[in-house]
C-alpha cells in the first residue's frame, strides 16, 4: 500500500487541508488510496476530515511519476493526466478521454467537452512497433483500454508486483462508424457516439462512462451516496466510513451490473471503439536485488491490424423508398407518384369534395 501514495507528502498534504497528521489518519488514507469495492467493509472508521476532501488529499498524496515519453518512431506528448478509476487515482497516458475524470476537472464543477485529442501518430514500415514506458513505480497496476474512453473494472488489468522488465503484446481490433450512421436513430444503429450522451455525471456519451454511473447510481439507491470516487453531484453526499461498509456488501451486483437477476442498465456499445482481443504478457528478466533496480520498464509492442471493420449504412431511407417504388413498378405498375396520387385524393381531395357539398347544401 505504500507505494500508491508518497508517505513524505503526509505533512504538507494533511496541513493544507487541516487535517492532523496520526497514525490513524495515515492509515486510513493508505486504505482508501486503493479502493476494491469487496473489501470496502474493512474501512477504518475516521472522522477527522469530511469525506469531501478524500478525493482531493489522495490526489495530493499521489506518487509522482513521470514516464518517459515513448519509443516510437514519432510521438506527439503522452497527455499525462491524473484520472479517478474505480481503484483509485491512475496516472493515464495517451488517453483522449481521460480529462473528463481528472479530479480538477471534477473539483471546478466544469462541464466543458473538450475538442477531440489527436492521438499519437505511428509512421511505422512493418506491422508492428514499439512502446517503452520506464520509472514505474512498485507494486502498480497497468489498465488497457480504448483511448477514447476511460478505464472501469473489466477493463484488462495487470499487477506489477515483482522486479522485472514486462514485455505485453497486444492485438488490435479496430471499429469505425460511417457519418451516414449518425443519420439514424440510436435504437436503428445500436451504437452510440459521443454526442448521444443523456448522463448525468459525464457531458459525452462512451460505454464505460455509461457503466461507472450505473454503478454508482444503484450505489445511491442502495447506501444513499457515492462513493468519494464518483463524480461530486450537487444534492448527493459522498459516503463517509460506515457507508462504504455498505457498498460492500451489494459488491457482487456493484461488478456484475446484475440485481435478482435482472440488469441495472443498457449500456449501448462506442460506434468508434477498439478491442484488444489477444494481450500477452511476459517477463523479460527479475531483478533479485531491489538494489540494482528500483523501478521497472514495461515493453508494450503493439501489432496493428491490417484492416478495419467499418459500420455502414447499407439499407437506408433513400434505399427503401427505391425498393418499394421497383417493387410497386414490377407487381402493380405503380412508381412512386402513384401512391402520392392515392393519398392525395383519399385525403385532400375527398377533404375539399365533402367542403363544397357540404357548401352547396347550405346554398
Amino acid at each position: 500500500m505504500n507505494d500508491y501514495i508518497s508517505t513524505d507528502k503526509f505533512p504538507a498534504v494533511f496541513k493544507k487541508f487541516g487535517v492532523e497528521d496520526t497514525k490513524e489518519a495515515r492509515n486510513f488514507f493508505h486504505f482508501i488510496s486503493r479502493p476494491v469495492y469487496s473489501t470496502l467493509n474493512q474501512t477504518p472508521i475516521y472522522n477527522g476530515t469530511s469525506p469531501d476532501n478524500w478525493l482531493e488529499i489522495i490526489r495530493d498524496l499521489h506518487i509522482d511519476y513521470e514516464p518517459n515519453q515513448c519509443g516510437l518512431q514519432e510521438c506527439t506528448g503522452t497527455y499525462k493526466t491524473l484520472v479517478v478509476t474505480e481503484k483509485g487515482i491512475c496516472t493515464a497516458l495517451y488517453g483522449a478521454y481521460s480529462n473528463y475524470s481528472s479530479v480538477d476537472y471534477w473539483v471546478s464543477n466544469d462541464w466543458t467537452i473538450f475538442p477531440q485529442r489527436s492521438l499519437p501518430t505511428y509512421k511505422y514500415a512493418r506491422r508492428n512497433d514499439r512502446i517503452n514506458i520506464q520509472a514505474i513505480p512498485l507494486s502498480y497496476e497497468l489498465a488497457l483500454h480504448y483511448p477514447n474512453d476511460l478505464p472501469e473494472l473489466n477493463t484488462w488489468w495487470y499487477n506489477l508486483k515483482e522486479m522485472s522488465v514486462i514485455d505485453i503484446k497486444i492485438n488490435v481490433q479496430q471499429t469505425e462508424g460511417s457519418d451516414e450512421l449518425r443519420e439514424m436513430s440510436k435504437s436503428q444503429r445500436e451504437c452510440n457516439f459521443p454526442e448521444d450522451g443523456d448522463l448525468k455525471m459525464w457531458p459525452v456519451y462512451t460505454r464505460n462512462m455509461c457503466i461507472l454511473e450505473c454503478r454508482y447510481n444503484f450505489i445511491k439507491t442502495r447506501c444513499g451516496c457515492y462513493p468519494y470516487f464518483a463524480r461530486p453531484i450537487p444534492g448527493v453526499p459522498v459516503c463517509n466510513s460506515t457507508q462504504l461498509h455498505c457498498i460492500s456488501g451489494i459488491s457482487d451486483s456493484i461488478i456484475s451490473l446484475k440485481s435478482n437477476n435482472k440488469h441495472l442498465c443498457t449500456c449501448p456499445e462506442n460506434c468508434n471503439t477498439a478491442r484488444y482481443p489477444n494481450i500477452r504478457v511476459g517477463t523479460a528478466y527479475n531483478i533479485d536485488r531491489v538494489d540494482v533496480i528500483p523501478v521497472r520498464a514495461v515493453n508494450i509492442d503493439i501489432e496493428f491490424p491490417f484492416t478495419k471493420m467499418r459500420r455502414e449504412v447499407f439499407f437506408g431511407f433513400t434505399e427503401f423508398l427505391v425498393s418499394v417504388g421497383g417493387a410497386a413498378g414490377l407487381f402493380l405498375g405503380a412508381s412512386i407518384i402513384s401512391f402520392i396520387e392515392i393519398f392525395y385524393y383519399l385525403t385532400l381531395k375527398l377533404f375539399w369534395y365533402r367542403f363544397y357539398m357540404s357548401k352547396n347544401r347550405r346554398k
